[in-house]
């Protein structure tokens, strides 16, 4: 047989079967899914105590679920209402800085913003499964100060929100209820993300002043390719890379700030000549179709790993080591196929 730790008595609240255990029974309980009378079964020495059908019925679990959920809102938010406690939503926003976005091509991060709002502070009006145009939310709260104003709560049991729900413009919580504890969620009259999904609630990406930019000393590598073709890395802060951007100016025919974690701690001169990092700036750039002329992208270049030189590469038509940066004015420059790297 069913067994429900919820049940609602006869003046249509929802009670525990534990807040019965030891007392006298003279109330009446009927179940929330089935509307079917419920016998409370609280004073055994066996079972935990519990709400069980008296006929033996068909009852669901999920439509059980969902009305016990919806019925709790319903009479948690009218208690806040009614006491002056607060149902919050709490969540986080990102920071970010933009003051360098146009040489990294991305915003910093700069932490979170919180945010909290007691919701009865600005919604005073709860109505049950009222319809608003299309849709019929299972709660909505109203503003009465403006009414175009309200937000849907949505209890999903196994359903979630329509596809029409998801693209309206609606502010939307919805709850997720899957089994009797999720109901001590709605209780707590506290939401946040761990706990249930917000749609049109997030205030914009905090973007901060340039004043309050904390990236200016951030170290990070830049790849430069010169109007003659040859190219370098730099390393250094941020706010100095960018100086030197603005400096060259039409000198430079690519730059490309490199963003990637691999390369936060520092890259030795050998690197940044002939390393992994150097290597696939060079090629990164060729793919984007940048005018670069390296020899490691000539197809008669050689290795040359000799580490008490510059000279990175072995030319194989002139048959003697170089630095790769002489391509750009090399009359044997063939370059490889992209299609061939």
């Amino acid at each position: 047989m069913v067994q429900y730790r919820y049940g609602m008595n006869s003046s249509g609240v929802v009670v525990t079967a534990d807040s019965l255990a030891g007392t006298i029974i003279e109330d009446t309980f009927t179940c929330l899914g089935c509307e079917q009378p419920l016998i409370a079964r609280v004073n055994g020495k066996v079972q935990q105590p519990h709400f069980g059908h008296k006929p033996r019925v068909e009852c669901s679990g999920e439509t059980y679920l969902h009305r016990l959920a919806k019925r709790v809102f319903q009479e948690t938010y009218e208690k806040c209402l009614e006491t002056g406690e607060p149902f919050t939503i709490a969540f986080s926003t990102p920071r970010i800085c933009g003051k360098f976005k146009s040489l990294t091509g991305q915003y910093c991060e700069l932490g979170e913003d919180q945010h909290e709002y007691d919701l009865t502070q600005y919604y005073t009006d709860l109505r049950v499964e009222t319809r608003d145009g299309q849709f019929i939310p299972d709660v909505s709260l109203h503003s009465k100060k403006r009414p175009d104003e309200l937000i849907y709560i949505e209890i999903a049991v196994s359903h979630f929100l329509s596809e029409a729900k998801e693209n309206s413009a609606k502010r939307i919580i919805e709850i997720p209820i899957r089994t009797e504890d999720d109901i001590e969620v709605i209780r707590a009259a506290k939401l946040t993300p761990k706990n249930a999904s917000f749609k049109g609630f997030f205030p914009e990406v905090g973007v901060v002043p340039d004043a309050e930019c904390r990236c200016a000393n951030a170290r990070l590598f830049a790849f430069y390719v010169f109007e003659s073709g040859k190219a370098y890395i730099d390393e250094g802060p941020l706010q100095r890379l960018h100086s030197k951007v603005q400096n060259l100016g039409a000198k430079l025919a690519y730059v490309n700030i490199v963003t990637d974690d691999r390369y936060r701690n520092a890259v030795d001169a050998f690197d940044r000549s002939r390393g992994f990092l150097f290597r696939s700036q060079i090629e990164l750039a060729y793919r984007r179709e940048v005018p670069i002329k390296n020899c490691y992208l000539c197809r008669y270049h050689g290795d040359h790993w000799n580490a008490s030189s510059d000279k990175s590469i072995f030319c194989k038509t002139y048959k003697k080591p170089c630095q790769s940066n002489q391509a750009a004015e090399c009359d044997r420059y063939r370059l490889i196929p992209v299609n061939e790297l």
